[in-house]
């Protein structure tokens, strides 16, 4: 499923070949994020196009095998910027350090790939560098890939820790109390991140879900897509 809306770009009918395709990935590891999004890739040099792969972290000992050095496929379009950026501070604030690392790492492509710029970016895990992307890159067409709306992970590891820490400390004595399902008091940062990421979600020109469960939670989840873009098949 795709969720696309009305871009202001310009569309020709029938877009130059080969197109130049750059994806963003904070950490090319072993995971299924990584898994789709490396097929996506390889995928798209099997139809010709070219490719240029970013990230903060790609480690030889802990990557897939289109990535490994010498051998992978993929390894001669790989670029390696913010390494130093830590992934997160004492535990917390993940999301921020995320997309400091994401937006460093999309002004290290605009300094080596801005002409000819990307015809295509695709990020995906944090939609919040996308107004970053769209200003350095106006005349590529951004595609967001929504593997799950990462606020609702959030509340699901939340409620997951609860329900452990509950059953940890009921005795056998003691009566087994309803296991609430709540979400987590937000507190200023988490609402921040969540108020930023709905903002962000509709500078893509193309956000793309893995099945119509997801699609319809994305669209429950940021109400700023309900009125600047539109379902499609």
């Amino acid at each position: 499923m795709t969720t696309t809306r009305t871009s202001d770009k310009k569309e020709d009918a029938s877009p130059p070949l080969p197109l130049r395709v750059a994806f963003l990935h904070l950490d090319w590891g072993i995971g299924g994020a990584e898994q789709l999004m490396l097929q996506l890739a390889q995928v798209t040099v099997a139809l010709g196009h070219g490719v240029a792969l970013y990230t903060t972290r790609c480690e030889p000992s802990h990557c897939f095998a289109p990535l490994q050095p010498s051998t992978g496929v993929l390894y001669p379009f790989l670029h390696v910027h913010g390494r130093w950026i830590p992934q997160d501070i004492a535990g917390r604030f993940r999301a921020i350090c995320s997309t400091i690392r994401l937006l460093y790492l999309a002004w290290c492509m605009a300094r080596t790939q801005r002409n000819p710029a990307p015809d295509v970016i695709v990020l995906d895990v944090l939609p919040t560098p996308l107004p970053f992307l769209q200003y350095l890159f106006p005349t590529s067409s951004l595609l967001f890939y929504c593997h799950f709306p990462d606020q609702l992970l959030i509340q699901s590891a939340y409620q997951n820790r609860k329900d452990n820490e509950e059953n940890a400390t009921t005795s056998e004595t003691t009566p087994i109390q309803p296991t609430t399902t709540a979400p987590p008091p937000k507190g200023w940062y988490r609402t921040i991140i969540d108020f930023l990421e709905n903002q962000t979600m509709p500078f893509a020109d193309t956000i793309v879900v893995n099945s119509h469960f997801t699609r319809r939670t994305v669209l429950e989840t940021f109400p700023s897509l309900q009125q600047q873009q539109q379902a499609q098949p």
